[in-house]
């Protein structure tokens, strides 16, 4: 190998005094190769080779002594003329055994077999391990490596801005990724379906109830779809051209009315002081079969889809009760009576309002939370993975750099990243899409940028439990759809398992989910404990997943 290629002075200095090191401490024997022919006077025993012939094999200084010669590059070149001149006589290099070393060194030749190749007469240096009071000492400093040293850490926080710098579009794109997929979300989830394709089959004619039950329809949510028979209406949904088919009957109008003056008749005719103690019958109170039946609306419906079959129906619930309300109040009836026995007398949280009421404000805090922690998790760990298969750590843990170092170095690094997405963040999502926020948005910023920092430690983890990129994406992709699901993200958490419901407690996002949605929707501050639930959930995991990586990081040392 050779481990000096392409490196600064300083730095080739630094891998000698670490082979070095290797050998006089562990008792090693080390190999290399090198085409630098000054850097191998470091060496206790260097061999020349030129067109695959060994020109000489003897300690660096024995050499220049021998050959009255200032540098190695001259006996280099006077070996290789010597060679040349003898090809051309015809007579070859004599192979001479090589002169003594020095007493002090502990050198032997013989055959050895490296790399399933036979090479004769190699030389084998074996260094003798020093007195247990020789100390190594650091090639810079002159000790031993400091356990964190400001300007080493300041150095490797330059390389990482460096290596942000130098690709500027993809670190442009990561710094705008969280608010493009909040953008992405807001314009694709979260809101009430709407252009609900439903074929209809109106048999009235001239259309009188069925005809205002129609214009109660929202047009926007739904769109009709005028058919002349029930079997056409329904080829319509078989062929998947309309989620529902509705028949209203020819007769809709008069059934509708007899039907209600039938209700009127029977309740009559009940002595009231009868009402309180016993309940009326059904034969009383219900018309006969076919009045109700063509006083019905009749739906066919497609629900391999339930969120938009349930939006159908309600549609049409709340248009029937509309066209209800304007019934009775044209015969004079109180339009209330059609109200269900229920008073709601205040909304503690929230809004009755069916046209603010979207599913937004419920995902919204999960989302955040996702979107904080899977993004700089994958940036972090892909960036640590790479630089180890570079071959920089290596390099820098040799120039005397402590891994708590490089690990803190890529901590900050992404930090500082993270402060910027999650700006960029919280500008969309409040200002450009005018989520409204109920408590401080200063909380809800801090838990946020916690769960970044929790998400670059658990990246920095996975990178540090694999050595590639490959395995890493696939345990961080492989634990998002778990999180997605069990921590109550996108379907409430109380619809889980009650097993699953005690284990997502104590996933990193579930608790500071909770605390967002509390502040956004509820208003709640930090006076209240579910709040604060947040800030130590995400502290906590961030300082086990540093803990966990700066662990496994001290296979390094």
């Amino acid at each position: 190998m050779q481990p000096t290629v392409g490196v600064d002075p300083l730095l080739r200095v630094t891998i000698w005094k670490h082979l070095e090191e290797l050998c006089i401490r562990d008792g090693l024997t080390v190999i290399l190769t090198t085409h630098y022919i000054e850097e191998a006077r470091a060496a206790e025993t260097i061999g020349l080779m030129r067109n695959g012939q060994l020109l000489v094999q003897a300690n660096p200084e024995v050499l220049l002594v021998q050959h009255n010669l200032s540098t190695l590059e001259q006996v280099f070149l006077k070996l290789a003329v010597k060679q040349d001149d003898e090809k051309k006589s015809g007579i070859e290099l004599s192979a001479l055994p090589p002169p003594p070393p020095p007493s002090s060194e502990l050198v032997y030749y013989k055959s050895a077999e490296i790399n399933n190749n036979f090479i004769p007469n190699t030389a084998i240096v074996n260094c003798k391990p020093p007195p247990p009071s020789e100390p190594y000492l650091h090639p810079i400093m002159g000790k031993r490596p400091a356990f964190f040293d400001f300007f080493r850490f300041y150095a490797l926080l330059t390389k990482n801005c460096i290596s942000l710098r130098r690709s500027i579009l993809v670190t442009v794109f990561y710094c705008f990724l969280p608010a493009l997929q909040f953008s992405l979300f807001m314009f694709c989830s979260g809101k009430s379906p709407s252009h609900i394709p439903v074929a209809v089959v109106n048999d009235e004619d001239p259309a009188n109830m069925t005809g205002r039950f129609l214009d109660f329809m929202d047009p926007v949510a739904i769109v009709q779809v005028n058919t002349s028979t029930v079997e056409e209406a329904t080829e319509v949904v078989m062929k998947g051209k309309a989620w529902a088919a509705m028949h209203l009957y020819g007769n809709f109008t008069s059934a509708l009315d007899e039907r209600r003056q039938k209700v009127n008749k029977e309740i009559k005719s009940v002595h009231i002081i009868t009402l309180p103690l016993f309940p009326i019958p059904n034969q009383l109170i219900l018309a006969e079969d076919d009045v109700v039946k063509a006083s019905n609306i009749h739906l066919y419906l497609d629900m391999t889809n339930p969120v938009l079959g349930a939006f159908v129906i309600s549609n049409v619930f709340l248009s029937f009760y509309k066209l209800m309300k304007e019934y009775l109040g044209k015969i004079g009836y109180n339009p209330n009576v059609l109200s269900a026995p229920m008073t709601i007398a205040e909304v503690v949280y929230g809004t009755m309002d069916l046209n603010a009421m979207t599913m937004t404000e419920f995902i919204t805090p999960g989302l955040i939370i996702l979107i904080a922690f899977f993004s700089t998790a994958a940036v972090a760990g892909l960036a640590l993975i790479l630089e180890q298969k570079d071959g920089l750590m290596k390099r820098s843990l040799v120039a005397g750099v402590q891994p708590l170092e490089s690990l803190l170095a890529h901590v900050f690094t992404q930090t500082m990243v993270l402060i910027f997405q999650q700006v960029l963040l919280f500008l969309t999502i409040f200002f450009v899409f005018g989520v409204n926020s109920r408590g401080p948005l200063l909380i809800i910023f801090i838990i946020c940028f916690l769960q970044g920092i929790a998400g670059t430690m658990y990246g920095l983890f996975i990178s540090s439990l694999f050595p590639d990129e490959v395995s890493a994406a696939i345990v961080t992709m492989g634990s998002f759809l778990p999180t997605l699901m069990i921590s109550g993200i996108m379907w409430p958490i109380k619809s889980i398992s009650i097993y699953l419901h005690y284990i997502s407690l104590f996933l990193p996002q579930t608790l500071a989910m909770h605390s967002i949605r509390s502040v956004l929707s509820r208003g709640w501050g930090l006076e209240k404990t579910e709040v604060w639930l947040g800030f130590w959930s995400s502290g906590a995991w961030a300082t086990i997943y540093l803990l966990l990586a700066a662990f496994l990081f001290s296979r390094y040392l």
